[in-house]
């Protein structure tokens, strides 16, 4: 599980992406604060495995998000920034009936673009899908990305050596969405976020799956 965030890490590092000078150090002992916080949820081993490679993202002053783009698309969060946000969205279940289709209670925010958009993983204990990452579309919903937090860097080193996200001429990670969704596409089956002929309101509805 960790090998294959280990190993995209490494592989931005020798690159000299600029995202990878960002990265914290990993905490040796993940998972703890969001049990304390949190003990109805229950995080994958994959998703502890992450926060022991590295525990998000130093925020540097002057520094943009899309400089810390991880994979040309999102900055990953540390524990205690990803309890924060999950925190925020408590308020927002309580008081809002249709909130939970848009974002499950139970799934945990791990990274963010920068606007209202996530990438989320079921914490969910006895649901089929648990540990799948899904990406949560500002405004719209939801759908399956992949089946774990391991299987998404994996995807992206996938990316990486087909040249689907490169560095720019400020060593800043881009992407090429339509080259990676179809890598992504094969590399994930049945996850729908790849998937253009569904429009994301109707796959946010099928979420559990």
């Amino acid at each position: 599980m960790s090998e294959a965030i280990a190993n995209y890490v490494g592989s931005l590092k020798r690159l000299g992406a600029r995202a990878a000078e960002f990265l914290r150090q990993g905490s040796p002992s993940p998972g703890e604060k969001v049990r304390l916080a949190f003990p109805d949820l229950e995080p994958p081993p994959d998703l502890l495995a992450l926060w022991r490679v590295f525990d998000g993202t130093e925020h540097v002053e002057g520094t943009t998000l899309e400089q810390m783009w991880l994979e040309g698309a999102f900055y990953f969060f540390s524990e205690e920034e990803a309890i924060d946000d999950y925190a925020a969205a408590l308020p927002l279940w309580a008081n809002d009936e249709g909130f939970a289709e848009y974002w499950p209670p139970k799934f945990f925010p791990i990274a963010k673009p920068g606007d209202g958009s996530r990438l989320l993983v079921n914490c969910i204990r006895d649901s089929p899908t648990k540990g799948a990452v899904y990406e949560l579309f500002h405004g719209v919903g939801i759908c399956k990305a992949s089946s774990s937090v391991a299987r998404y860097f994996e995807t992206a080193s996938g990316w990486l050596d087909a040249g689907a996200i490169w560095l720019d001429d400020a060593r800043c990670l881009d992407r090429d969405f339509t080259v990676a969704s179809a890598i992504a596409a094969r590399l994930n089956p049945g996850c729908d976020n790849w998937d253009d002929s569904l429009p994301p309101a109707y796959k946010a509805r099928d979420w559990i799956r």
